[in-house]
């Protein structure tokens, strides 16, 4: 459906996903680069390596990931049930896509 609605008006698409990325704050200026469809595709189809994400944390590595719990883009709840399996999780209630808050 996302790569439907990409193919059929890229630029509705884009700005559709940017309301969404602010939402359900006032949306601000951001400078928007044009990717391709193939692009696209491989974000919405990117799955996290759980295994991965443990073996780095055992190398050592530091993993924080940040989540707003009033995200239009992403599901916050999967993901921070997802993440905190692994990482450290920090979950904002009231803040957008973008971490923004009131």
């Amino acid at each position: 459906m996302q790569l439907a609605a990409f193919r059929n008006d890229p630029q509705s698409y884009i700005e559709r996903f940017i309301e969404n990325c602010f939402a359900p704050y006032k949306r601000q200026t951001v400078s928007i680069k044009r990717d391709s469809i193939e692009d696209l595709k491989k974000l919405l189809e990117y799955e996290w390596d759980k295994e991965a994400l443990a073996a780095l944390k055992k190398k050592g590595v530091h993993i924080e990931v940040y989540i707003g719990g009033a995200d239009r883009i992403i599901d916050a709840k999967g993901a921070f049930a997802f993440f905190s399996e692994v990482v450290d999780v920090t979950l904002i209630k009231d803040a957008n896509h973008f971490l923004r808050s009131k």
